[in-house]
């Protein structure tokens, strides 16, 4: 036996499953968006170039040290996060 309203639920449902389904990251006109870094990393990113410029170079692997002695971050993924957000705003000017 169907409901009365058995069809305005598998529309909604129709719908709901192909918004769902879409990649995320796409935009209205099927071009993709950068990555997006967080508040925190920018902040701590542009706090520490503000105060320590000379110690960051365009290297990659020299910034993850002198992120680790310069900021107390627990975890390895937002310090290897700002180490490049660091890099690349060094690369950039």
């Amino acid at each position: 036996m169907l409901l009365p309203n058995a069809t305005i639920y598998n529309d909604f449902f129709e719908t709901f499953i192909n918004k769902i389904s879409a990649p995320i990251h796409a935009t209205n006109n099927g071009d993709y968006m950068g990555r997006i870094k967080t508040k925190l990393v920018k902040r701590v990113t542009r706090d520490l170039i503000a105060e320590h410029r000379e110690k960051f170079s365009t290297d990659y692997e020299e910034n993850k040290k002198a992120v680790s002695g310069l900021a107390e971050i627990q975890s390895k993924k937002v310090r290897n996060t700002i180490a490049g957000y660091i890099t690349k705003s060094i690369k950039k000017g």
